[in-house]
């Protein structure tokens, strides 16, 4: 089922973004969908909108935040509804020798295909 929510879209390189009403559609297979209480709109986003980070608009502004998983798709089970969450650009597998000193900015495990999964489960997360 499709819902709408409002965003943060750049539709144009260079040009103001806007606030929108957008459609969102119900979550697929190993995703889910989050209720956002937060978001923030930082640098990398503005790279985006000027043409420094190559991303074809329209894009929708706003990649890291916290809210609670409000739907779940098929065969997701790392994850139930109301749990909190956090969204990050980074991504970090928590295992590996940057991540298990406190600096997951520098994860070398996150962008392997064992850390890829999008159907993680709570008693075997995909990077261990």
């Amino acid at each position: 089922m499709t819902q709408q929510a409002r965003a943060v879209v750049c539709r144009e390189i260079g040009k103001p973004v806007v606030v929108e009403t957008v459609s969102v559609d119900a979550p697929q297979r190993g995703e889910v969908m989050i209720k956002l209480a937060a978001c923030g709109v930082c640098h990398s986003d503005l790279s985006a909108t000027n043409g420094t980070i190559p991303f074809p608009p329209p894009v929708v502004l706003g990649h890291e935040g916290a809210g609670s998983i409000v739907a779940l798709g098929e065969g997701v089970s790392a994850f139930a509804l109301g749990d909190h969450v956090v969204s990050s650009f980074v991504s970090m597998c928590g295992k590996c020798r940057y991540c298990q000193t406190g600096r997951p900015q520098l994860c070398d495990q996150a962008a392997t295909p064992r850390c890829m999964s999008t159907t993680w489960s709570r008693s075997t997360p995909p990077c261990r």
